[in-house]
């Protein structure tokens, strides 16, 4: 119990500097085992996380915005299926993004109709034997109703991983971390890098080397909350460089995003990042020092490299609103945006993507009528007449991109991906 409550004050801590937290919650025990101090029994980790989240509604990062916070619990916990489906319930847990961490033996299970044992170590009463397509089954229509939970798979994340022992990430889930790591994020905006219509590789292999070291000198500079912190980023040096402004690269590009000649350019922008990042990190521990923990990690006999990770694809939802780009590698959202905002006299603002309107007016077929219609189609402009065939196809919106077609623009990155 010391524990927990030690972790909601560090996380209070972090809340105050505009921070988030992601937290691993199966290591509780589940509800109605017998505690061994009180001699009652656990109440079980989602009450735990109620607690969290009472704790984090109270404070607004930063004073600005109420706090961030993760939470995971893996599949094969004996109260996986009050985790997953808690979410049902739209008043619970409202400060929590949640994920499933899902094992290999678990999707085999599913693949081959099997069952997965529920257990808890030191706890044979909770031991169960359940169905594992009964679990997959929850975690697919919870998602379809409510968008949670989403499914991290922590095997093939900490095979990737050069040091290991990752349970959680950061509250958006684009960084898997250790116990007390911490985020070091910076994206570059491909959409600004076209020169005469065409894009500037020597310009972007330029932006990744600076923002290599940009990221890893603010490793040294930063002010840390924690010391747990502070030891932890300096032993591993994680930095996670991505880039946002995709979808506005392929229509400057003239492609659409779910063509496979996107997914083909993609894939030379990963591997650029991956390659020139990693080559630049390692010319870093050459001039400055390789990661400590390198020595002790999967790869320490292999080349000296600066940082333990160098690259990630953040959702970049703010930043991408402040730099005009399209988030991260996501296709644009909409071409007509209703923001919502707390500022007096500007509580709702509508966007227009300023690309379309670009576009159409040097075409030509631009007017507020059009604007109108597109916004009463969801912010889509296919199948509007006043919008020539060819911008329909480039203009597609997220709603207008199939599942599949989706997974896949992901799969590319995922390749060249820390």
């Amino acid at each position: 119990l010391t524990h927990i409550y030690k972790t909601i004050a560090d996380a209070a801590k972090i809340f105050q500097v505009a921070g988030g937290v992601g937290y691993e919650f199966s290591s509780l025990r589940p509800k109605g085992c017998f505690t061994t101090k009180s001699g009652g029994v656990s109440s079980g980790p989602v009450s735990f996380m109620r607690v969290f989240d009472a704790s984090c509604n109270e404070l607004k990062a930063g004073g600005r915005r109420k706090g961030a916070q993760m939470g995971t619990f893996r599949i094969d916990h004996p109260d996986i299926e009050e985790f997953i489906n808690v979410k049902q319930d739209l008043s619970q847990l409202t400060n929590f993004n949640l994920s499933v961490t899902l094992t290999e033996t678990f999707m085999q299970a599913v693949r081959d109709n099997g069952s997965i044992m529920l257990q808890f170590k030191g706890h044979s009463q909770a031991d169960r034997k359940i169905q594992a397509k009964v679990l997959w089954k929850q975690i697919i229509e919870n998602a379809w109703k409510c968008g949670e939970p989403g499914i991290l798979f922590i095997d093939r994340i900490n095979d990737k991983d050069p040091i290991g022992n990752i349970t959680s990430t950061n509250p958006c889930a684009e960084q898997p971390l250790p116990p007390y790591g911490c985020c070091d994020l910076g994206s570059i905006d491909l959409a600004k890098l076209f020169s005469r219509g065409k894009f500037d590789w020597a310009r972007y292999e330029d932006l990744i080397k600076i923002a290599v070291r940009f990221l890893d000198d603010a490793i040294d500079v930063n002010y840390y909350t924690l010391p747990q912190i502070k030891e932890q980023q300096l032993s591993e040096r994680r930095i996670g460089l991505g880039i946002m402004g995709l979808a506005d690269a392929f229509v400057k590009l003239g492609i659409a995003y779910d063509s496979s000649e996107a997914r083909a350019i993609s894939e030379d922008f990963a591997r650029t990042l991956r390659d020139t990042s990693k080559a630049t990190s390692k010319a870093l521990a050459i001039e400055k020092g390789a990661f400590p923990s390198q020595y002790l990690s999967k790869i320490k006999d292999l080349t000296l490299i600066r940082n333990a990770t160098c690259t990630t694809v953040a959702p970049t939802g703010s930043i991408s609103i402040i730099a005009g780009c399209s988030s991260g590698i996501e296709p644009i959202y909409a071409l007509t945006i209703e923001r919502r905002h707390n500022l007096p006299g500007f509580e709702v603002i509508w966007e227009e993507n300023k690309l379309f309107v670009d576009i159409a007016k040097e075409q030509g077929f631009y007017s507020k009528a059009l604007i109108e219609k597109i916004k009463k189609n969801s912010g889509s402009c296919q199948g509007i007449d006043e919008v020539p065939k060819d911008i329909q196809t480039i203009f597609k919106i997220a709603a207008d991109i199939t599942p599949i077609n989706h997974i896949s623009q992901l799969a590319v990155w995922q390749k060249f991906i820390d």
